[in-house]
């Protein structure tokens, strides 16, 4: 899912066509430790305007009001 130097443009693009279909959305972020999951999911949140809202896991759940609500 993330590339060697972090998340990519193609799979932060994937997520927000996933946030504008759907607005809740679970992703399966592995990382080898928690400030790396930390950080991956601190950029989705950032760059896409969304909020992890839950997480279980490797499992996190983003969630972004669709635009015209």
């Amino acid at each position: 899912m993330d590339g060697i130097n972090g998340i990519t443009d193609v799979v932060l693009a994937e997520i927000d066509i996933s946030l504008i279909s759907h607005e809740l959305i679970k992703i399966c972020i592995r990382g080898s430790n928690k400030n790396e999951l930390y950080n991956l999911c601190f950029t989705i949140e950032q760059k896409l305007k969304a909020e992890l809202v839950h997480q279980i896991g490797f499992i996190k759940v983003f969630y972004r009001v669709k635009l015209g609500k």
